[in-house]
């Protein structure tokens, strides 16, 4: 498996990586909206007037390009380097545990989300961090380690496609 422990660029199962890259785009998208639905009376004037704003293309390109972005730094990179650490330091038999890719999975996601995880002051906030900005991280890091750095980077920015017009309908005034 070597040091990565079988992380890859491209599926080994094409089929099932577009299956899977299709359902988790829309599937972290439906969370995000559901979230932003319902914890909408603790949400800031500024987050409703910016997602139920007007700019919808200009904030799905940037959305989309941020994406990539997010992917190559805390897939591609960090979780990548965390996957080789912990097989460099349990040996390569590390590689086939799948606690090793979860906790390196997790550990990238909160590297990602720990700024914004850091601010909030009630248990309602911290609930709405965790549900709109850790756990899809952790889908889009799911999908990295069983399909493929490519079934991850289509499938981030490919949420914005659904997720920016969604959030529009769903905050506007």
């Amino acid at each position: 498996m070597g040091l990565f422990g079988g992380l890859r660029l491209w599926p080994k199962d094409w089929r099932a990586a577009v299956i899977f890259t299709a359902g988790c785009t829309v599937s972290v998208a439906a969370l995000v909206v559901l979230t932003d639905w319902a914890f909408r009376p603790i949400l800031s004037p500024g987050y409703l007037d910016f997602f139920g704003g007007p700019d919808l293309p200009r904030r799905i390109g940037a959305y989309m390009a941020r994406a990539v972005g997010e992917e190559a730094v805390f897939r591609l990179l960090l979780m990548s380097a965390l996957v080789a650490a912990g097989n460099l330091f349990w040996g390569r038999n590390g590689a086939s545990k799948p606690a090793l890719f979860i906790a390196a999975i997790a550990l990238a996601q909160a590297a990602n989300v720990l700024p914004k995880l850091a601010e909030p002051s009630s248990a309602a906030e911290v609930a709405y961090d965790v549900l709109r900005f850790y756990v899809p991280g952790l889908v889009w890091g799911w999908l990295y380690w069983r399909h493929g750095f490519l079934a991850a980077v289509i499938a981030h920015p490919a949420c914005h496609l659904i997720l920016q017009p969604a959030l529009l309908l769903v905050l506007s005034r």
